[in-house]
């Protein structure tokens, strides 16, 4: 399960409630969790402020985190897979800030995802974003991340033949999370498993 949306949609509330729920059922999940404050931290030591970090760097450390964290929960052999923050997410992030990277890293995201049934979650940003002291995008860029987080998960998701769901914006986290778990239910009622490769 891939949980998108640009900067402040609710991501890692979501993941965190929604693993309780499976869990609750009987489900072993594991969550690759958004590294952005663990990136932040070491890079804040590096150049006094994070986000002074040339943006490839930044990316590049959040890409190779969730990497790893994919693969140990592949191996930890998970029933459900939550990633808060998708793999492909690093470079929507570079594309819209104009930033190149090399060609083969297009590839990445669905090859880590493809021997797998694949269901992305887009929650919608809320009306009462604002930047935090991690996510220090303003409002503007928030947006452009967003757009371009959108049509990179939409051309994945096409390639993958995975499901797609637009979560609407709820009271609380806890609101998406039970929204999100209806959405896995009807989904799982009529998959069928099948050979994986």
């Amino acid at each position: 399960m891939v949980l998108e949306g640009g900067p402040g949609v609710g991501k890692s509330s979501v993941a965190e409630l929604l693993a309780e729920l499976l869990r609750s059922r009987g489900l072993s999940v594991c969550i690759v969790h958004d590294s952005s404050r663990e990136v932040a931290s070491v890079l804040g030591k590096l150049f006094g402020k994070w986000y002074l970090a040339p943006r490839s760097l930044i990316e590049y450390m959040i890409l190779g985190h969730q990497v790893h964290g994919l693969q140990r929960c592949k191996e930890a052999g998970a029933d459900i897979v939550i990633l808060d923050y998708g793999v492909e997410a690093p470079l929507a992030y570079m594309e819209a800030d104009g930033t190149s990277y090399p060609g083969e890293l297009d590839r990445l995201a669905e090859a880590l995802l493809e021997d797998a049934p694949v269901l992305v979650f887009v929650l919608e940003r809320p009306v009462s974003y604002a930047g935090d002291r991690v996510r220090w995008e303003d409002l503007l860029r928030a947006q452009r991340y967003s757009r371009s987080l959108i049509r990179r998960v939409s051309s994945l998701a096409a390639r993958l033949g995975a499901a797609v769901y637009v979560v609407p914006e709820k009271r609380s986290p806890r609101d998406r999370a039970r929204l999100v778990a209806r959405f896995i239910d009807s989904f799982l009622e009529g998959y069928e498993p099948g050979p994986v490769g």
